[in-house]
Parts: structure tokens; C-alpha cells; sequence
């Protein structure tokens, strides 16, 4: 049992795409933009709710780098924590123009109170 330590938004990131096992464009990231600002204000306590949508807006800025830093971050928490074999399973991966998505078997994820 290890515990995964992400910010919140970078938590938010991947638990959308845990809930899309399909798999999400890059591109499309802005579609989803509602779901983000719900899972985001589950996780953080942060008060300052137009700070909050200010940095969910960035990250599905399709001309913004900020999704694919946060992307490249969870997979250097995943891959530190639990070694780059066993994170494979773990972290969002796909090329830059086809679809993204977690390789995780869902039937191993188990909801808490933040979905």
C-alpha cells in the first residue's frame, strides 16, 4: 500500500482519466472542463474558487503546455514511487496526437469520496 502524493490538480488530471478508460485527446481536454472543476474543487481546499477555474482553464488550453507538465509529473511520482515497470500501468501515456489514457484495469480501482 502506497500512497501517491499529487497536487491537486494533477489529481484531478488523473482521476479524470481514470474515469474515462477510453481514453481522452489532449485536444479535447477543454470538453471536459466542468468534470475538472468539480473533481478539483473535491480535492482542494483552496478558497479562491476563480483561482481554481483560472488553473483548470490553463490545463485545457489546447495552446498551453500546463496538461502535459502535469502529465509529465504524475508519471516521475508514479515511476519514483513504485519503479518504472510497475508504473506503466499507472500513469496517463499516449502519443501527442492520439489518445491518452491510464492502462490501469478498473475493476483495481476502488472510489472514495473523491470521484
Amino acid at each position: 500500500h502506497i500512497e501517491i502524493k499529487l497536487r491537486p490538480p494533477e489529481k484531478a488530471l488523473y482521476f479524470l482519466f481514470l474515469k474515462h478508460p477510453e481514453g481522452i485527446y489532449r485536444s479535447s481536454l477543454s470538453d471536459h472542463r466542468q468534470t475538472l472543476y468539480e473533481i478539483y474543487a473535491s480535492l482542494s481546499n483552496m478558497g479562491d474558487m476563480s483561482e481554481m477555474k483560472t488553473r483548470i482553464d490553463e490545463m485545457v488550453n489546447a495552446l498551453s503546455s500546463s496538461a502535459d507538465e502535469k502529465i509529465s509529473r504524475i508519471k516521475r511520482v508514479f515511476t519514483d514511487a513504485i519503479g518504472k515497470d510497475l508504473a506503466n500501468h499507472y500513469y496517463i501515456q499516449g502519443d501527442v496526437a492520439d489518445v491518452k489514457k491510464i492502462a490501469l484495469d478498473r475493476q483495481l480501482v476502488v472510489w472514495n469520496n473523491h470521484e
